[in-house]
Formats: structure tokens, sequence, C-alpha cells
């Protein structure tokens, strides 16, 4: 077979971190580009004849989220022994890993093919999804020696299991030797049908460690069996370890948690997005990140006064309408938390910023009333108030009449001297008296003229 990798036509440039092997001859050079980051998703048509070299995927690191494990699809519907070839591959790569094979023994190799190829031409965050209505699934296989948060897997001590039975009764005591850590970020909530990890009786014999070389000294100490059993057999007391989420729901809760029924025009609600980063805050942090959060598309307004109304911030409505009120409860957001305010438009960077630091609490305002019996003089006692001096005062005349003003000054006015009367005239002394003609003339006939 000459061809070791298969490009897809006109999708080279879009696909730089998928390849497509036919044969497991750069199946190494193509492990190794996991840990770096280059290679992201690897199709494998052929079984490997051998076991890689192993690979350890990326570290998460302090302070940041999680990795998103690369994909790597055993497309095993015409290998001759299957299990065998995916459990090699799965003890090549230790760390975070979705390894996928064939749903089903009849399956279509080339089927599987093309939707590895329409995976590949896709965003990573979507490929997995995918491909798991493709006709794939997650693989049961577990690598040899997986650090803690790579898988949910239970391993019990050969004190705990039935001598020979190769089984864990159900409810048998695990003496403080269970391990439960928990699957890869992501793993059911990439919006396909979840990962079920179906309860049962343990059916896989124990593994007994493989006897050295040389002989042991008589009486040492011997390697115990393990045995991987099933979640029944689990007991419900046990403590959840420091910094690992809940194992007993993260499968089904997270995933029904970021279903489409939580989902509105403004994204996650409130108290969901609360309880998904109470179980896993490096989760939450990713699918923050990513955008799972955010609003419909010019919905960010509405969505971030949503939360400053809920952060005591916004006391307006939501509607929508960024204006000086929803600028004046941003102020106050980043004034109470104490840090430069990053930005004024709505959209995903502030919304997310806004999302992260969710328990902040704007102080209540505080409104100064002033009594009323204070503020001004009641009718009552109006006479009794002080009169302004230079004040106007008006008096009412009788109808007919014209007002008058009179002004008050704080110096006497000044008056006038009031004029004499008019004395009447006396007729001077040996004058005849005057008399009226127009009393005589109405007197009429009669009289002595």
């Amino acid at each position: 077979m000459l061809t070791s990798v298969l490009p897809i036509p006109a999708l080279a440039e879009a696909m730089a971190d998928a390849v497509m092997l036919a044969s497991p001859r750069d199946l190494d050079a193509r492990l190794a580009g996991i840990v770096d980051g280059s290679v992201r998703m690897i199709h494998l048509s052929a079984a490997p004849e051998r076991a890689p070299a192993p690979v350890h995927a990326p570290r998460r690191q302090p302070q940041q989220p999680p990795p998103r494990p690369a994909i790597l699809i055993a497309n095993s519907c015409d290998w001759a022994d299957p299990p065998a070839a995916t459990a090699r591959l799965r003890a090549a790569v230790q760390g975070p890993l979705w390894l996928l094979e064939p749903a089903t023994p009849d399956c279509d190799a080339t089927a599987i093919a093309a939707a590895a190829e329409r995976a590949a031409a896709m965003p990573e965050r979507d490929r997995l999804a995918l491909l798991l209505g493709k006709g794939l699934r997650l693989s049961a296989v577990e690598p040899a020696a997986l650090p803690a948060g790579a898988s949910l897997t239970a391993s019990a001590s050969a004190a705990t299991t039935a001598p020979g039975a190769g089984s864990v009764p159900p409810g048998a005591a695990m003496s403080g030797k269970l391990i439960i850590t928990a699957l890869p970020a992501g793993t059911s909530l990439t919006g396909a049908p979840a990962a079920v990890i179906r309860a049962g009786e343990a059916s896989v014999p124990p593994v007994r460690a493989a006897a050295p070389e040389t002989a042991a000294p008589q009486g040492a100490a011997t390697a115990p069996e393990t045995a991987v059993i099933a979640p029944r057999a689990v007991p419900v007391s046990m403590r959840r370890r420091p910094g690992q989420p809940e194992p007993a729901i993260i499968v089904g809760e997270l995933a029904s948690l970021l279903g489409a029924a939580n989902r509105g025009p403004l994204g996650i609600p409130r108290e969901v997005r609360d309880r998904i980063r109470q179980i896993d805050i490096a989760f939450f942090e990713m699918m923050l990140n990513e955008g799972r959060f955010d609003p419909e598309g010019n919905q960010y307004a509405a969505a971030i006064q949503t939360e400053l109304a809920q952060m005591n911030c916004y006391n307006g409505s939501v509607d929508g309408n960024w204006g000086n009120g929803s600028l004046a409860a941003l102020q106050r957001y980043f004034s109470t938390l104490g840090q430069a305010q990053a930005g004024t438009a709505p959209g995903p960077e502030l919304f997310r910023r806004i999302v992260t630091n969710e328990s902040v609490r704007c102080p209540v305002e505080q409104r100064v009333s002033v009594p009323r019996n204070e503020a001004a003089p009641t009718r009552n006692n109006a006479g009794n108030a002080p009169r302004a001096t230079g004040s106007r005062n008006t008096s009412a005349r009788p109808s007919g009449t014209r007002a008058t003003t009179s002004q008050t000054n704080s110096r006497p006015a000044r008056t006038q001297p009031n004029a004499p009367a008019e004395q009447p005239r006396r007729a001077p002394s040996g004058a005849a008296p005057r008399i009226n003609p127009d009393l005589v003339n109405s007197l009429g006939s009669g009289v002595i003229k």
C-alpha cells in the first residue's frame, strides 16, 4: 500500500489538524502531533500490527480550562481482531482521548470513512457530535495506566472479590480501595446523544500482574489481583476526592443541564450556569470561553441587562435598549467589582466578563426623604410664619374699584402734610346779599318779587 496519508481534496487547509491514515505506518508520527496540539483528529483504516510508541496527551495547565481530548477513530469494520487492535491504540495515548469505534460489528467502513472526512472539515467542537451520530461510539477500552480525570473506572483489590469468581458481589465492601475518576471533559456534552454507562455486574476477570523473570524470594509480597467493576457495586458513601467533580452525576446531569430545554433567547439561565460551575468549574470555564452560554445573535444587550439586574446594578426594564440607564448600571458593576471598566458596547466579550463574576452585588441606593411638615409651612401655621421684609401685599377692593399695591420698606415712608381744609368765605359787611337766580325762577307765580 503506497499511500499512508489521504488528504481530502479542497479541504487541506481547513483540516490542518485532521489526518486520514490508510496505513498505520505513519501512526507514531501522527500520534506525536497530539502532544504538541498539531493533530486533533486521526482516522485509521487499517489495524496496527504492533503497539505504537506511547505518547502523553497535553496536561491541564494551572488556572486554565482542561484541554479538549483529541479524537482517534478506529475504523475496525474489516479488522481481524478489533478488540486487541483497539486496545493497542488506547494504550499508546496516556491521558484524555476520545477513542471511537464502530457501534455495531456489522458496520460499513466506507460510510465511517465518509463521516470522518465530513467531521474533519468541521470546527473541532462539532466533530464528536457528528461522529457519534454516524455509527460510532466511545470505546470502552481503558489504557493500562491513566491519570486521574481521564475515565470512569472502579478498581478493587483481590480482597474484595470472590476467589476465582472474577466478579464482585453487589454491595461488596471496597475497603477504601475504590478509585473513581471523571470522564473526559465534554464527553457527553457536545449535542450528540450522551454516552451512557449502564449499571450491571462486573464480568471482567481479574488481571494478575506479570511475574518477574527472576523468582521472588519466598514470603515476599505479591501484587494483588485487580478487577474492573460496574457502577452497581460501587458504595454510595464514598467521599468526593478534592478537586474532582462529583462522579455519580457527571454524565447524566451535565448533559441535561445543557439540553435544548434549558436554552432560551438570552442563553443558558443563571441558575443552570451556577449548577454547572458547582459540579465542574473547569468545564464551566471551557463552556463559557467557547460561547456555549451566550445568547442568540442580537440579544446581548437584553442578556447583559438581565445579569446586571440580578446583581442589583440595574433597576430599569429589560428591553434591549442600551441607553444611559444601562451604561450607569455597567459603571456601578465595575465600581463594585473594583476593576477598570472593560468596555461599554454589548457583545460576547462584555457578556462573558460579567457572567464570570456572578457573585457581584451592587449596593442598594439610599434615598433621603424630607418630611412634609419640615419642607413647607402648612395652612394652619402659615399665619405665624415671620413676614419677609420687602414682601408685597396686595389688598382687595370692592368690585368696580382698582386694587392698589403699597411697598413696605425697612425705613418709614416720607409722609405729606395734610392740606388745610378750605374755609367758607364770608360776605363783606354792608354788601347786599347775593340771590341765586335759579332758586328764584323755581318758585313760580304768586311770589312777590
